[in-house]
């Protein structure tokens, strides 16, 4: 499929966004997660066009071939988000994983033409790290290949492609102050939309694989992210932390049912 890059800014650096699908079909904008890159919606980003939708895929400030030496906060990527959007045709639909969800919210508060948000394996709270953990995630973060491994285990229903992504994403974090923007993401050091929730209006949609192994219980925290939204939950069976790789199908019908609410939205 043919595809055209564009790029926004963010500290005087570049962020590539990589556009697919016709020009003046409503929008739908993927936000990897962090340590990740845009190529990790590449199962459904085709299935999104086919569905009449412009989608525009992002490398987060300072991952893949947007620059390094960034150290974004989730507010920082909302306002891209919003940037993002003035540039593409409303209504748009984004769909956030992980450590991006709460950006994709306030997203939705900065511009109007969001109309729903689709998260995928969001997490509800900042988990507290001990001295003994923090050293062992600022190790992980600098460190390509220990990243790629932890970024492997987190999959339950891993794609026969994994291993190309991984090396792809390592690639990308041995490039010069490649780690930098990871080394503060892994310590939750951006976080600081989460507080933004419970003013969110637009409707969300809540996947969560259910073996995911980066939560204790997976269904527990999509109910705890699902407080004060108007939000509905749905478990992709089997799946870890990916689902939008492990199960697209499951990710995609995700998706339709978001789609059918903002439009049932629309007519009333």
């Amino acid at each position: 499929m043919d595809s055209r890059v564009m790029n926004l800014e963010h500290q005087g650096r570049s962020v590539v966004v990589e556009l697919l699908g016709p020009e003046g079909a409503p929008g739908v904008i993927c936000l990897p997660g962090m340590g990740d890159i845009r190529s990790v919606y590449r199962h459904v980003r085709e299935p999104l066009v086919s569905r009449g939708h412009q989608v525009a895929l992002m490398d987060l400030p300072g991952h893949g071939e947007s620059e390094a030496g960034v150290e974004p906060s989730q507010v920082d990527i909302a306002h891209l988000v919003a940037n993002l959007t003035e540039q593409l045709t409303s209504p748009v639909i984004v769909i956030a994983h992980s450590y991006t969800p709460d950006s994709a919210l306030l997203a939705s508060q900065m511009n109007p033409s969001i109309v729903g948000v689709l998260a995928i394996g969001p997490w509800a709270t900042t988990p507290e790290l001990d001295p003994f953990m923090r050293m062992v995630s600022r190790i992980v973060g600098r460190t390509p290949w220990l990243w790629g491994w932890f970024y492997r285990s987190l999959h339950k229903r891993p794609p026969t492609d994994l291993k190309d992504h991984v090396q792809a994403i390592r690639r990308s974090l041995r490039r010069a102050n490649g780690t930098s923007t990871l080394q503060s993401m892994v310590l939750g050091n951006g976080k600081d939309a989460t507080d933004r929730r419970e003013t969110t209006t637009v409707p969300v949609g809540i996947i969560m694989g259910s073996a995911d192994p980066d939560f204790k219980n997976p269904r527990a925290e999509a109910e705890a992210f699902a407080q004060g939204l108007d939000a509905t939950i749905t478990l992709a069976d089997g799946s870890g932390h990916y689902p939008h790789t492990e199960d697209p199908d499951a990710v995609l019908k995700a998706f339709d049912m978001l789609s059918r609410r903002i439009d049932s939205d629309t007519d009333a």
